[in-house]
């Protein structure tokens, strides 16, 4: 699965059309309560149940949005994921441009320049060229973690648009079921399980996600590493470009 701003987009929509529904459903939760409350074959004592398992779904409604509004907090960084990997491409470009032209084998100096400082000339071009095919390699690979995370993410919000519209299936059928006044209590408490499901579900997907993350950052800290290679950028710099 690759990286779609195009499918991107589609997911983050869907999942704020979702939170909306979310919302005026809950809504119909106290029309919802008064319905079951007002069937004449409600008992008394059956009314204050029905009134506190109104208020447990509207409370679990409310938890249920906000962790979807936390995790939507980050929802740009894919985005900025697949910008940034866009760029070190460019990088890469520019680096294995100044690599190719720098190379020995296609360089006529000595047609033109004899001596010592066309030797020293020659021995300090491949260095020059070697630093430059690194910083293209290294680019490459910052490019492809770049965008395995902004893979990552597309995957994450997928799946929680995905959870979200099944939360809104229980959502919907506690609703009906509490209408119903007797027996509401099993219909609800059978939302209630499935919205455990679904719980559990949005954990896991963050559990994914802060996997995938987590591999590519480590890779990244050991391409930092990789840039201060003392065989190609002596001591953390780029080699001398005069030969002494």
């Amino acid at each position: 699965m690759g990286f779609s701003i195009a499918q991107y987009q589609a997911a983050t929509d869907k999942i704020n059309v979702g939170m909306t529904t979310i919302t005026n459903k809950m809504g119909e939760i106290p029309g919802a309560v008064e319905k079951a409350q007002s069937h004449w074959y409600v008992p008394g004592w059956l009314k204050d149940s029905l009134a506190w398992i109104g208020e447990k779904l509207w409370d679990l409604c409310v938890w249920f949005k906000d962790r979807v509004l936390d995790l939507l907090k980050g929802v740009l960084a894919p985005i900025m994921f697949f910008k940034y990997a866009w760029d070190w491409t460019g990088v890469r470009g520019g680096a294995t441009g100044v690599q190719g032209a720098t190379d020995p084998a296609v360089l006529d100096i000595s047609r033109r320049w004899e001596g010592d400082a066309n030797a020293d000339y020659l021995k300090v071009i491949p260095l020059q060229g070697k630093a430059a095919g690194r910083v293209g390699s290294i680019s490459m690979q910052m490019s492809l973690a770049l965008t395995t995370c902004a893979t990552a993410g597309l995957a994450f919000y997928v799946a929680l648009a995905i959870i979200v519209y099944q939360f809104i299936s229980c959502e919907t059928a506690a609703i009906a079921a509490l209408c119903s006044g007797i027996l509401s209590w099993a219909g609800v408490v059978g939302a209630f399980t499935d919205a455990g499901v679904t719980a559990a579900m949005i954990w896991g997907a963050v559990g994914t996600l802060t996997a995938a993350l987590g591999a590519q950052g480590a890779w990244m800290v050991s391409l930092k590493g990789e840039a201060s290679d003392s065989s190609t950028f002596p001591k953390g710099h780029w080699p001398d470009a005069t030969y002494d």
